[in-house]
């Protein structure tokens, strides 16, 4: 094994989500053994030729089923959660020998026990808060709105609940998921804040500055679900249309809820669905603020790309936003289901072309000190640390 100043670390992800990207940071540093995904090899479009081959292993013949399967309209019941199950099996039994695993939260029981079993510290990246506080703000919200979903998968809860005892450490992208660990018993020692970063030369502002008419273009990015909070942007965006020229654009799939609570607002908005990255790029460039209303978020990377396109935002406190916006300067952070905060806000923002723009400006400097290589920072020194913690006590044992 390598010494504890250049580990031997192995990522293991159920699916893509960021993980590339601290991927690629750890191979400039050699530092990544391997990164082992579920996902199919020919759906790796990009990410594909961020690492070696030699580091990549993928075990994406499941999921690939699953997709072919549904293109036919079958759908095979909980093929999701047995996928899951089949990928945690099939890790733990093929991890190769390394310093650390980093492995992706319900995605890692099975796995992160044969880590231990072999003396390889385990960290475990939670993309969103603590499953039990996530379980209680989307229950209350659901009962709000009469929403019958199910907030939570039980076993998908009982599966984290199991993680997080088992690993030696757990990371999240922002303070406020960090918040809800504490909450429920953690000590920040043992919950690290690794916010997510941001491809700042792709996400740019455009090379002239775009030409805006009246028309105050609102954009919404993210799942349209009731835990995303777009309900919330749809009542102030209502309550300002009498006065203000406001265009919502909505760009993102239907779950959860949201095609519930955008039945009474027909006409009111230009839903777009899911968009690629370069769409999603223009649609930033061209809106007038972002406004991501999450009653629960574990850190909102569009926050970050919008900022990084010169786009001012609008977060709740239950994001990301808090660790990227500072109110007032290149954005504004309200509380979570507060209409008339968001009305205000964007009230502002309308009346004030110049304010935006000086925002934007502002939102583009500090996301700067924000990219994937700041992440990958504070994951070596969680490396070190837990190597020391481990040399420490091999010396005293």
């Amino acid at each position: 094994m390598n010494s504890p100043l250049l580990p031997s670390v192995v990522l293991s992800v159920g699916a893509k989500f960021h993980a590339f990207y601290l991927a690629r940071e750890l191979e400039r540093r050699g530092m990544l053994k391997r990164i082992i995904t579920g996902f199919p090899r020919l759906a790796l479009k990009e990410e594909v030729n961020w690492v070696s081959r030699e580091h990549l292993t993928s075990y994406g013949l499941p999921q690939l089923a699953i997709w072919g399967l549904q293109k036919f309209g079958v759908t095979l019941p909980d093929a999701g959660f047995k996928q899951t199950l089949l990928f945690d099996w099939l890790v733990s039994r093929m991890l190769p020998d390394c310093d650390i695993v980093v492995a992706w939260s319900g995605y890692s029981v099975e796995t992160l026990q044969g880590a231990k079993a072999r003396g390889i510290r385990t960290i475990l990246k939670r993309g969103s808060s603590h499953i039990a506080a996530q379980e209680e703000l989307l229950r209350e919200e659901y009962d709000r709105w009469g929403y019958k979903g199910q907030a939570v998968d039980p076993r998908m809860r009982q599966r984290e609940l199991e993680e997080y005892a088992i690993a030696d450490r757990i990371t999240v992208p922002g303070t406020f998921a960090q918040k809800t660990f504490l909450q429920k018993g953690f000590s920040a020692d043992q919950v690290w804040v690794t916010p997510d970063g941001v491809d700042s030369n792709y996400f740019r502002p455009p090379e002239t500055a775009p030409v805006h008419d009246k028309t105050f273009r609102v954009l919404f990015a993210g799942g349209i679900s009731l835990r995303k909070g777009v309900q919330y942007l749809m009542q102030a965006a209502a309550r300002l249309r009498p006065t203000v020229p406001i265009e919502v654009t909505l760009a993102g799939g239907l779950s959860d809820g949201g095609r519930e609570c955008l039945e009474q607002y027909g006409g009111q908005y230009e839903f777009r669905g899911f968009v690629s990255q370069a769409e999603l790029r223009e649609l930033y460039r061209r809106s007038s603020v972002l406004v991501l209303p999450s009653i629960e978020e574990g850190f909102g990377v569009v926050i970050a790309e919008a900022m990084s396109c010169g786009l001012p935002v609008i977060a709740t406190e239950n994001s990301g936003g808090p660790d990227l916006i500072r109110d007032g300067v290149d954005g504004f952070i309200v509380p979570i289901r507060n209409v008339e905060a968001l009305e205000d806000r964007l009230f502002k923002l309308w009346r004030d072309p110049e304010r935006r723009r000086v925002m934007g400006a502002a939102a583009r400097e500090r996301i700067m000190l924000f990219g994937w290589e700041h992440q990958a920072d504070i994951y070596v020194a969680l490396f070190n640390d837990l190597l020391r913690l481990r040399s420490a006590a091999g010396r005293n044992g």
